[in-house]
């Protein structure tokens, strides 16, 4: 092996190397929360109500209507359905006022 392609697999290698987290700081320090509209909201919750397997036309039309990405659409879509299957098995409602 040359040392030109030695010194680029060094390099890479240091890139990819996670630096040690300073205390109280997580893996995802450089990425921020995306809070989403009440009407993305809404409009990806109506969705999924009214149908629980979304297929790739309906996210690529939803995402153009609620100006999202696919992947945020499908991101929160598993989310819900993860959150549907919780509430079933356990029987919770989390919505329901005491």
């Amino acid at each position: 092996m040359c040392a030109q392609t030695q010194e680029r697999i060094n390099k890479n290698c240091r890139r990819r190397r996670a630096a040690v987290p300073e205390e109280g700081m997580t893996r995802t320090r450089d990425k921020y929360r995306v809070v989403y509209t009440d009407r993305q909201r809404k409009g990806l919750e109506q969705a999924y109500e009214e149908n629980k397997f979304i297929t790739m036309e309906i996210r690529s039309k939803l995402s153009k209507e609620l100006d999202l990405s696919d992947r945020q659409v499908n991101n929160i879509i598993e989310q819900l359905i993860k959150l549907n299957n919780f509430k079933l098995y356990y029987n919770v409602n989390f919505l329901s006022k005491v």
